[in-house]
């Protein structure tokens, strides 16, 4: 896990201003785009470059099976958490701008 979130230097910069300047939403969008980058880059690759070797793929079933678990758990944790959140939070009405000046 620490590896797909801070395996690149600049992400670690980043996260590392980001959370100086008190920008914790930017950190967590951060992370989550890694690691979700992560699996889609290695997934798609894995497919790709073998493809293009073999003919016919085979996988090993006990370690597709662990990684389509986690990543369903992840997902699933996400959704779960963002379901819980998005109630709170009211969605801002497409073009409306309204200040102390636009309610007299």
């Amino acid at each position: 896990m620490l590896n797909a979130t801070f395996g690149n230097a600049a992400e670690l910069i980043i996260a590392g201003i980001a959370l100086s300047k008190g920008l914790i939403n930017v950190v967590k969008a951060s992370i989550t785009g890694s690691i979700i980058g992560n699996v889609l880059l290695v997934l798609g690759l894995s497919i790709v470059f073998g493809g293009t070797k073999y003919k016919d793929q085979r996988f090993n079933r006990t370690a597709a099976t662990t990684s389509v678990t986690s990543l369903s758990l992840a997902a699933i944790g996400l959704i779960i958490r963002r379901s819980f959140i998005a109630p709170r939070t009211p969605a801002p009405l497409a073009g409306a701008h309204w200040s102390s000046r636009n309610s007299r």
